[in-house]
């Protein structure tokens, strides 16, 4: 018996065709053809009666699918037997009654036969599941499949553009309208196409596994025969020619069977027997390589017979059927898992709302302590800044001290310095003055004599003008001028000098004046610029113990700094050298 769905797709169509209404449902005058169409082309006995009863409560409407099918199932399919039927002729009248509906011809169609080939290739590849459609994967399979066979180039992302979101794949009317679209629309030689959809057709609707010519042997004439082979998932057809309208024989091959391979003879090569519990058939292929090719095509039948396989092609598409319910049980894991995940994630963030209100009822306690312990700690901060700022004055005030002291030394070693300098030029004056008056004094001394010496130059000279000789006495005259002339010019440079060093030394006296002045008024200064410090005395006040006792240690020893000793140092110093 063949299996169930594949014959129940055809029927879906040719029942889906009859449709009166948008619920489904079809007349009972129109199922009873149908019924009777059926079950000529199945081969099976047609029970009128039986039908009559089964919809003999529901003759005043339509008949839906559902209470079509239990009768279907009971009366027809189950009846049906897979060598009885021509599956060819069972799906021909179901798309006759289908197509008129769905699929009228027009431009840019298939041919009637390319059509219903595709058709027939659509029920094949199709789900188990109604309404009918057709994956988008197989329909990337088949399409790719023919592009190869016609020599096209097949491009997937065409496929793309009927992908609708939701949409599992498409119905049997729109593949056909898709796969028109892309075969038709290329230049493509229209024998070309239907040759290629012919052969897939054969190849996964019909299960053919191989088909060829073969030289067939005559038992009975002795001459061999060139026909047409068909090989099958269960038999052995052989025709008069390849369009196999002249059907000769079938070899069922569904019991079991052997090959053996014949020695070559003359006239004879490349030859096999097929050994079949019916019949022995001695067949003949025009090489090694093509006997071969067919020798390993029957045994692999007989084997998949025997194991109660089916073709390869069989094989195929349930492979990738199961290829495809993995992939959607791994994206239903995926999505379940994507659900628990969402819930956990719920259930988290649940959670995590609820910590997190915790958490914010903790952080405002923590807050509010933290508040309290910030103002208790800014109380305690603004005590130690008071505090440090009293501290920072005072450290200021010494800075200040230090830098007024720093620059009272500087002033004072500067004025120092200078009277280092007024004391060198003041001494240097003064031995000035020295020299001045041992000059006047050597000076004086000169002129004393000098006058000593004109007086008695004076006298000889009166003496002279007593002498007899005038002569002597003009020329003692003469040198007497002379020599009085010479004294003087020297007087006359001795007075010179003379006021030259008085002026010198009166600018001394002077410069030693205004030193003295500038001196007492650096003291002045001094005196008036030193700190007076708590309990300090002059040094002109009298102690019970005369001016000549030591200073009364009454100054705390702590309160000298380096400063105050270098100023007292210093103006100790230049008092000194002011005296």
């Amino acid at each position: 018996m063949p299996e169930l769905n594949e014959l129940l797709k055809p029927i879906w169509h040719a029942f889906s065709a009859l449709h009166v209404d948008k619920y489904g449902k079809a007349s009972k005058s129109q199922l009873k053809v149908l019924s009777h169409n059926l079950c000529t082309v199945l081969r099976v006995p047609h029970d009128p009666v039986s039908l009559e009863e089964h919809f003999r409560d529901d003759d005043s409407g339509p008949v839906s699918s559902k209470g079509y099918m239990p009768y279907l199932r009971t009366y027809i399919l189950d009846k049906v037997q897979d060598v009885m039927f021509d599956k060819e002729q069972f799906e021909d009248l179901c798309w006759m009654i289908a197509s008129k509906k769905n699929y009228p011809q027009k431009q840019g169609c298939f041919a009637a036969q390319d059509a219903f080939k595709m058709w027939s290739l659509f029920n094949f590849l199709s789900e188990d599941q109604y309404p009918l459609v057709i994956c988008f994967e197989e329909v990337d399979y088949l399409l790719r499949r023919l592009c190869g066979t016609l020599a096209l180039r097949w491009k997937p992302e065409s496929l793309k553009t009927q992908m609708v979101e939701g949409q599992e794949g498409l119905s049997a009317w729109q593949f056909l309208s898709f796969a028109s679209s892309i075969l038709l629309q290329s230049d493509v030689d229209k024998a070309s196409l239907t040759m290629a959809i012919d052969d897939i057709y054969q190849e996964l609707v019909l299960e053919v596994i191989k088909k060829g010519c073969l030289w067939k042997r005559s038992s009975r004439l002795k001459v061999c025969t060139e026909l047409w082979f068909v090989l099958r998932r269960n038999s052995l057809f052989y025709y008069a020619n390849a369009d196999i309208k002249e059907h000769r024989e079938e070899i069922p091959l569904h019991k079991g069977g052997s090959i053996e391979l014949l020695p070559d003879r003359e006239g004879r090569r490349c030859f096999f027997a097929l050994h079949c519990p019916e019949k022995t058939l001695e067949l003949g292929a025009e090489d090694v390589r093509r006997r071969q090719e067919w020798v390993a095509a029957i045994q692999t039948v007989v084997r998949f017979q025997q194991q109660g396989r089916r073709s390869q092609a069989w094989e195929s598409r349930a492979e990738r059927r199961i290829e495809r319910q993995r992939e959607q049980t791994r994206l239903q894991e995926l999505a379940w898992m994507d659900q628990a995940l969402q819930a956990n994630e719920t259930n988290r963030q649940m959670e995590v709302n609820r910590l997190q209100k915790e958490y914010d009822l903790a952080e405002s306690r923590r807050l509010q302590d933290h508040m309290e312990l910030q103002q208790q700690f800014q109380q305690e901060l603004e005590k130690e800044k008071q505090a440090r700022a009293g501290i920072e004055a005072k450290m200021a005030q010494q800075a200040e001290d230090t830098v007024f002291y720093q620059q009272r030394i500087r002033e004072l070693e500067n004025i120092y310095e200078e009277l280092r300098s007024a004391r060198a030029a003041e001494q240097q004056a003064v031995k000035e003055e020295e020299l001045a008056h041992l000059q006047q004094n050597k000076i004086m001394a000169e002129e004393m004599s000098r006058r000593k010496e004109l007086e008695q130059q004076r006298d000889v000279r009166v003496l002279s003008h007593s002498s007899p000789n005038n002569d002597g006495r003009i020329q003692r005259m003469h040198i007497v001028s002379e020599r009085l002339q010479e004294l003087q010019q020297e007087k006359l440079q001795v007075k010179e000098n003379y006021q030259r060093a008085r002026q010198h030394l009166e600018r001394a006296q002077g410069n030693t004046q205004s030193w003295k002045q500038r001196v007492s008024e650096k003291e002045r200064q001094i005196g008036l610029l030193r700190p007076i410090q708590p309990g300090d005395h002059s040094s002109t006040v009298m102690s019970h113990r005369g001016s000549s006792c030591p200073r009364p240690y009454w100054r705390r020893q702590d309160s000298h700094t380096p400063e105050e000793d270098t100023v007292d140092r210093l103006q100790h110093g230049i008092a000194h050298m002011a005296t």
